[in-house]
């Protein structure tokens, strides 16, 4: 499929089978790149470019989409990078509501379609996971790479050769029209096709993708347009379509990681078996060294454990333990300060700290901003828009939606524990003489509390009176009190 505002591949033209346009396009393309990776060359190079830090230290300077995945799977702390933010924008489903007022038992038909998406039981939809479960997915993939993608399966069409096809606005009809949701990494989702004409909308932007379907080994390449998939892309600067991999960034310091790991590991396997020192007494001139030699490659390779020398002293010799603690902790706080993510969430030792606590606090107030400049508006909001269109989904009865994201700083069990924990140490602290018994009545607190108090404030009606109402000379009261206090009648009496 091919007209005056797109470029393809497979355009006929003069300049080595492309039209005029796509290789004016491709050039520029081209020298934007080349200018990009020169830019980026000049890192780490020293004295007009005589001394390159980076060659020194082993850094590459240029990764593929490839690159970054390798890394993912085996790469260690890499994998947290990746997942921890969409894992925590996701770890709640959002509130999706119709703007009309209906009142607040009453659902729309549009609340009752997306509340189906959503939830995985529903049968009224052909996912076989919540929604929820793909947008995390599509979320991780593109962090690896620039973007990625969700290619929207529909009953619009017969065959895989329609789906280079656009989809008509309203040509289906509700939840039984959407097939599957499958997302895809830049890996699998190569631009086919570009919009190039100035005067559209939509120029800079692709056309047409060629996804890869297949699962396993089998080979399923499909031309797919557009309006078929909602495109993911975080980070973005001088374009729309590629955002910033999350790793790129931290890349020279996983490097490091890695090097640091791998000598510590290898360190320790000589340390923990240093070797022999063999020293042959020159008295002895017919030392069988060949024999020797046999017993010491057994010995050393754990066949056997005993040594059977002539004229031969053995010495262990000396080894030196290696600490590489100090040098992971100085790449971890680069890391954790560069991505932005605490810390003890990398390395999966949160120990029941409260929410409140600063890196957690700073962290979940980066994911509250995440869900709503990049979650809401780049992935839920362009795939419940892109159903809305299609009539997929119902449309609104007020005209539009709202969605609501949790609140990320709720407590869990543990941290309410804590929390009550340092409230009943407060308490102890703010009593006089650190002796909680003093504080019999709501006014006690309060005159020892330093926390000021609304003017409209007041102890419940019962309370007030509290002091007029108790008899101290009453002896039943004299007795529950005492009670009260864990004082026997013994100790009462002195």
């Amino acid at each position: 499929m091919t007209d005056e505002n797109t470029t393809t591949t497979e355009t006929a033209g003069t300049f080595g089978g492309m039209s005029t346009e796509q290789a004016v396009m491709m050039a520029a393309t081209a020298s934007n790149m080349v200018g990009r990776q020169q830019f980026a060359n000049r890192a780490g190079l020293q004295f007009d470019g005589d001394r390159d830090l980076w060659e020194a230290f082993g850094y590459k300077r240029r990764f593929t989409y490839q690159d970054y995945l390798s890394w993912y799977k085996r790469g260690d702390i890499a994998k947290p990078i990746i997942d921890k933010p969409p894992e925590t924008s996701w770890s709640e489903r959002p509130e999706i509501t119709d703007d009309a007022d209906v009142g607040d038992e009453n659902q729309t038909d549009f609340e009752s379609d997306v509340e189906a998406l959503f939830d995985a039981d529903n049968n009224d939809t052909n996912l076989d996971r919540g929604l929820s479960h793909y947008l995390e997915r599509a979320d991780k993939l593109g962090r690896i790479g620039h973007y990625s993608v969700l290619f929207l399966g529909l009953t619009d069409v017969d065959d895989a050769s329609e789906l280079s096809e656009p989809v008509d606005e309203g040509e289906l009809d509700g939840l039984d029209d959407l097939l599957f949701v499958t997302p895809l990494g830049e890996g699998d989702a190569d631009v086919h096709e570009w919009v190039t004409d100035v005067t559209n909308p939509r120029n800079g932007l692709p056309e047409t993708y060629k996804l890869d379907l297949a699962n396993g080994d089998q080979t399923n390449t499909q031309i797919v347009h557009h309006s078929r998939v909602i495109h993911i892309a975080e980070g973005v600067l001088e374009d729309s379509v590629n955002g910033e991999p999350a790793l790129r960034a931290v890349m020279n310091r996983l490097f490091d990681l890695q090097k640091i790991a791998g000598a510590s590991a290898e360190a320790y396997w000589m340390v923990s078996n240093p070797g022999l020192a063999l020293s042959v007494d020159p008295e002895f001139s017919d030392v069988p060294t060949e024999k020797m030699d046999k017993q010491v490659e057994e010995f050393e390779n754990n066949f056997s454990r005993v040594l059977k020398l002539f004229g031969t002293d053995v010495e262990q010799l000396e080894s030196q333990d290696v600490d590489p603690s100090n040098a992971v902790d100085a790449i971890m706080k680069l890391i954790a300060g560069t991505i932005e993510i605490p810390r003890r969430k990398l390395e999966g030792s949160e120990r029941g700290e409260l929410a409140s606590s600063q890196d957690e606090a700073n962290y979940l107030e980066k994911i509250s901003a995440r869900q709503e400049s990049f979650c809401e508006p780049v992935i839920l909001r362009a795939f419940l828009d892109r159903l809305l269109k299609f009539g997929v989904l119902t449309d609104p009865r007020g005209g539009s939606y709202t969605i609501d994201w949790p609140n990320l700083f709720q407590l869990t069990e543990l941290e309410e524990a804590e929390l009550k924990n340092q409230l009943s140490q407060a308490i102890q602290n703010l009593a006089p003489m650190g002796d909680v018994e003093l504080l019999h009545s709501i006014e006690a607190l309060r005159e020892f509390s330093p926390i000021d108090e609304p003017d409209d404030a007041t102890p419940p009606e019962d309370l007030e009176d509290v002091d007029e109402e108790i008899d101290e000379g009453d002896e039943q009261v004299q007795k529950q009190f005492d009670q009260q206090m864990g004082r026997s009648p013994a100790e009462a009496d002195d």
